[in-house]
């Protein structure tokens, strides 16, 4: 029998831990280039499609269930799930959609003067490719799931774990040893290993980062995972987008929230409304969200920023922190800058295996 040699076993599983950073490193220089991209979304997209975000200021905006009204009108092939009230005169409100039955949507994503409900831009969200009117949504999708599903979703997420495990190996080592190179080492990967478990959150969240936090404090479940656990069935849809907006301002009035709803959307799957009271993505840990049942209108949940357990606080900062949105225009800066450095040490890698092997072979 070979005897057992700690220093071989020790070589071999780093340089099967190198074969693996190797493997996944073409990954993380998509998710670097893609996600300093996505830092910077919208004000990419309307650099590239001005004619999607503004409108000329005439009158006062409808209504939200008056423009999804609209909209269904002109487009009956469709049913609009989600709408974006515009933050201030002279933006657009912006719809999102579902095929009505066995039909084929050409346009998903629609752009309407809130004046008037007029349409004034459309597209399909992720169409393929680098197209003025497909890049943001298209490298979106590129950034979280290289547009191939759940098989892409979940090769994305084994990035981020890699990468997650390197930077904590740096770090334990910058730890450990106290030295120049070794410290140096460990700064720079700190913040690129806060990236690397923010990214774990946003593709496999259910499936690896709410399990892991769970061990250390309780997650309370979303309203899609309480919704999926009734067994007698949700209802029928009672309430139209009216009803749903006049109880939900009502209600945010009566908690505090204010009586502005700058997102709502029916989850039809689920038979219930969400709205958002403040306009989309703001700095900070997001809006106060409330869900009410579609046959009832009853609080069925909500999304409460600043509150919960440690477990919900603690996830509450994942996308703020991903996103770059958490402390607004300079958070946003460093996400992409870390985006980008994450992108170039993998590349770098990917160069410095390659002038090895060929000077191995030569």
């Amino acid at each position: 029998m070979t005897p057992f040699d700690p220093a071989k076993t020790i070589r071999l599983a780093k340089t099967a831990a190198y074969g693996v950073w190797l493997l996944f490193a073409p990954l993380l220089i998509i998710a670097g280039l893609t996600g300093a991209i996505q830092a910077f979304y919208y004000e990419i997209d309307e650099a590239l499609n001005p004619g999607f975000y503004n409108v000329p200021v005439t009158t006062p905006a409808l209504p939200a269930p008056e423009l999804i009204a609209r909209l269904e009108a002109v487009h009956p092939e469709l049913k609009v799930w989600y709408i974006q009230s515009p933050s201030h005169p002279g933006r657009t409100a912006m719809m999102t959609t579902e095929p009505r039955g066995d039909n084929t949507l050409t346009n998903d994503t629609f752009y309407v003067d809130p004046a008037t409900g007029r349409e004034v831009g459309a597209r399909l969200w992720g169409e393929c490719c680098l197209e003025r009117q497909n890049f943001t949504n298209w490298t979106y999708e590129v950034h979280h799931s290289l547009t191939s599903g759940e098989i892409g979703r979940w090769l994305m997420g084994l990035a981020a774990l890699v990468g997650g495990a390197a930077c904590l190996v740096y770090i334990v080592r910058g730890a450990r040893r106290r030295d120049r190179r070794s410290l140096t080492g460990a700064a720079i990967a700190l913040p690129l290993f806060v990236i690397a478990v923010t990214s774990i959150d946003m593709n496999l969240a259910d499936e690896v980062f709410k399990p892991v936090v769970s061990v250390v404090s309780k997650v309370s479940p979303d309203v899609y995972t309480v919704r999926g656990r009734m067994t007698g069935g949700f209802g029928e849809r009672r309430l139209s987008y009216a009803d749903a907006l006049r109880i939900g301002t009502a209600e945010g009035q009566r908690r505090g929230y204010g009586d502005t709803v700058g997102e709502l959307y029916y989850s039809y799957g689920y038979n219930f409304y969400g709205m958002a009271y403040g306009y989309r993505d703001p700095a900070g840990l997001g809006n106060h969200w409330l869900y009410f049942d579609g046959a009832t209108g009853q609080v069925i949940g909500g999304r409460f920023p600043g509150e919960g357990t440690a477990g919900d606080r603690f996830m509450q900062f994942q996308l703020p922190i991903h996103s770059g949105r958490l402390g607004g225009m300079w958070t946003k800066t460093l996400i992409c800058l870390l985006s980008l450095l994450i992108a170039g040490i993998a590349a770098a890698s990917l160069v410095q295996a390659g002038w090895r092997l060929r000077k191995r072979l030569s």
